[in-house]
């Protein structure tokens, strides 16, 4: 499969969680501009005791970064910036180029926050271009080699597979790579102004795309506190870069 899928591949999430080995209070990321780059410009709390969620968001890039703290857990989130106009697509950008600025962002949170943690977890939404529900039947079946995809009777698609590996950078950690591949929707708007004047009408299509969903996980069962988060991040994150790459990888 080319490399140059990684390219190709648009994102329309990106995310990194940590569950905490122990349980403390919610408070704000302290270092966030020193991690970011920029201030964040939206800060909240939300929720009682165990309940109680501690959310920053601010820009990074054209897109936006995003950190919820829970007792038990961090979690990071790179989402797109919302439209300035009806016609205006959700800008988040290509898959290889922002998951490598993701990735450096997280390995400076890590070595700054050193958080005591049980599990790591790696996530992305990607979606390839096409126009078609057969083009995108068409691209899945590439990039499935395990499976034989009816790509002119086929309707709906989703196929959800875990393959776990043992972990390269912790000796008995097993890494899930949950995988989905399916065929999504985009529904695409365009104004329309009257020629003769009259209220504007927004005119709307639907492409068919399909849609590659990653989840690269430590397994729960490791009795933890799970050391070297850092180069753990780093090999989730290939690890997903494997299969955006190349496909289905047993």
């Amino acid at each position: 499969m080319p490399q140059d899928l990684l390219t190709k591949w648009r994102v329309q999430n990106l995310r990194f969680s940590v569950f905490l080995a122990n349980s403390a209070d919610p408070e704000f990321i302290n270092s966030w501009t020193q991690i970011v780059g920029h201030d964040a410009d939206d800060t909240r709390m939300k929720g009682t005791g165990d309940q109680r969620v501690v959310r920053q968001q601010g820009p990074f890039g054209s897109t936006r970064i995003s950190a919820e703290v829970r007792r038990n857990r961090i979690d990071w989130h790179v989402l797109p910036s919302p439209p300035k106009t009806p016609d205006e697509r959700p800008v988040v950008g290509a898959y290889g180029e922002l998951k490598d600025r993701f990735l450096n962002t997280m390995l400076e949170w890590v070595g700054r926050a050193n958080p005591v943690a049980s599990r790591l977890a790696y996530g992305a939404q990607l979606t390839l271009g096409t126009e078609s529900r057969s083009e995108a039947l068409e691209k899945l079946d590439e990039l499935i080699a395990t499976v034989d995809v009816d790509t002119q009777n086929t309707w709906d698609f989703d196929y959800t597979v875990n393959r776990r590996r043992e972990s390269e950078t912790i000796a008995g950690l097993m890494i899930n790579r949950l995988v989905k591949w399916s065929v999504g929707q985009e529904i695409r708007g365009a104004v329309e102004l009257p020629a003769n004047g009259g209220q504007p009408r927004v005119n709307t299509t639907t492409a068919y795309l399909p849609v590659l969903t990653l989840d690269i996980n430590t397994m729960p069962e490791f009795p933890g506190p799970i050391a070297r988060l850092g180069e753990l991040l780093t090999e989730l994150a290939g690890l997903g870069t494997e299969i955006a790459s190349q496909g289905d990888v047993p």
